[in-house]
């Protein structure tokens, strides 16, 4: 299983606008937002808003100021009623940057939350606007390499989804076949007795019997002492994760825990195989994958541009001087 690599982009700067007409509700505003007081800013902003409702000034900084307090629903809302307010291509080219900006971060918020669907579509439009900003201002560099960044991103997490997608359908057919395979197996195996003579004791409640977690792989009962696959002093049928690659036996243990699943049928049960695909890749890399979207992981590409990942990094850079150096590009 390929681990899910999920990225997410960029921190903007935000300056306040000056005000073009002396309002001493912005000023203030604008004095506390360079301060990083940023829920006093929005006051002093609304305030300046029920003055005059019409004040573009206003209004753009009160949308920063919702935006650097994590709103980013209402800082979108209220960038977007300003994209009609003016016809001043640099403030255009501005505010179309900042909505695309709160379209990122809200990909960011749909992300940590494991949902890749509504994040491609957030971040399809962070580059929609992006490019109408790029059109404005077509010398903004530091636009044109977001733009290139998120292109990447979502390229990634198109084939990311397709993948799991692939992963599912192929997984579901595979439990079906062993479903139909083992049906009688199963239905024998059922009334099976253990060393208490029922069959039916489960010490550490993983679904898997205590008569075949106290044998060994080849199903011969230990005599000396019990099967404790990772020797961490706790008997197999007394540890709910035998082999301690962080997925339960429970899981591992497939469709008849009676008869622990084999996945690549070299006699360990998945339970107690630390690679029990054979892929290469250990199932305690693997169990990262398959039960949570780390958000570290998320954030790799945009701190690659900060700490590192020179691949693409140096891609992104690449792209983005061919660009730059061409006036035809059509953005």
């Amino acid at each position: 299983m390929k681990t899910i690599i999920l990225i997410i982009i960029f921190t903007v700067s935000y300056v306040a606008l000056s005000a073009q007409v002396e309002n001493k509700n912005i000023r203030r505003g604008n004095k506390v937002f360079e301060k990083k007081e940023y829920s006093q800013a929005e006051s002093e902003y609304q305030k300046a808003l029920e003055i005059d409702s019409t004040s573009f000034v206003a209004k753009y900084n009160y949308a920063n100021a919702q935006y650097m307090q994590k709103n980013y629903t209402n800082s979108l809302n209220n960038f977007k009623s300003l994209t009609e307010k003016t016809t001043n291509k640099d403030t255009l080219s501005q505010v179309y940057y900042n909505i695309a900006n709160s379209y990122v971060k809200l990909a960011e918020d749909t992300l940590q939350k494991q949902a890749i669907k509504p994040a491609i579509d957030y971040l399809e439009q962070a580059l929609s606007n992006l490019k109408t900003s790029i059109k404005f201002n077509p010398d903004d560099k530091e636009a044109k390499f977001n733009y290139l960044v998120i292109e990447k991103i979502l390229e990634d997490l198109k084939k990311q989804q397709q993948q799991n997608q692939d992963q599912n359908q192929d997984q579901n057919q595979k439990d079906k076949n062993n479903q139909d395979q083992n049906q009688d197996q199963n239905q024998d195996k059922q009334n099976q007795q253990n060393d208490d003579n029922t069959g039916q004791k489960d010490t550490d409640k993983d679904g898997i019997p205590d008569y075949v977690e106290k044998q060994n792989n080849q199903g011969d009962k230990q005599q000396a002492q019990n099967q404790d696959t990772d020797k961490d002093g706790a008997p197999d049928y007394n540890d709910v994760d035998s082999d301690n690659d962080g997925i339960p036996d429970q899981v591992e243990a497939g469709d008849n825990p009676r008869e622990p699943k084999d996945t690549d049928n070299d006699g360990t049960p998945d339970y107690r195989d630390l690679d029990s695909d054979n892929d290469g890749t250990p199932d305690s890399e693997e169990a990262a994958a398959m039960y949570q979207i780390p958000y570290d992981e998320m954030m790799r590409m945009l701190n690659a541009v900060m700490e590192g990942d020179q691949q693409t990094y140096e891609k992104a850079q690449e792209k983005l001087q061919k660009n730059v150096k061409s006036n035809t590009k059509n953005w």
